[in-house]
């Protein structure tokens, strides 16, 4: 039985099913790399905005599971680096960001860490309230 037919190319439905989730990536990327040329540069409430690729460094863990805190009041020498290696003495410790101003550079003077495990991040923050 076919499933599609194109020029009088049949496909198999298990043809099909190995052949879409590729073709969804090729039309994600397609899609993707159309709005990076027709966005980029484009104001949004009076400002340019910059749409550009994004790339993980693939060193970093995936992060995205993970419980985060907020970090306040950072002194514009700390850096993601400095910031992990404060809390990496909790073994659920996974990854630290501080958010930096695209246009100077600097230190916004706040950031994330991440954890794995709740608990821990749940301990972290009672601490500071009392």
């Amino acid at each position: 039985m076919s499933v599609g037919r194109s020029n009088d190319f049949l496909l198999n439905q298990s043809q099909v099913e190995i052949c879409l989730p590729v073709l969804i990536q090729v039309l994600a990327a397609v899609s993707a790399a159309i709005a990076i040329l027709s966005l980029n540069g484009r104001h949004l409430f009076g400002q340019p905005i910059k749409v550009n690729w994004a790339y993980a460094s693939g060193q970093r863990e995936d992060t995205s599971g993970h419980f985060n805190i907020f970090v306040g009041d950072l002194s514009p020498e700390v850096t993601d680096a400095t910031l992990f290696a404060c809390f990496s003495v909790y073994p659920s410790c996974s990854d630290a960001r501080v958010m930096w101003d695209q246009k100077t550079g600097r230190s916004r003077g706040f950031g994330f860490v991440s954890f794995r495990n709740q608990q821990l991040m749940l301990y972290l923050e009672l601490q500071e309230e009392y």
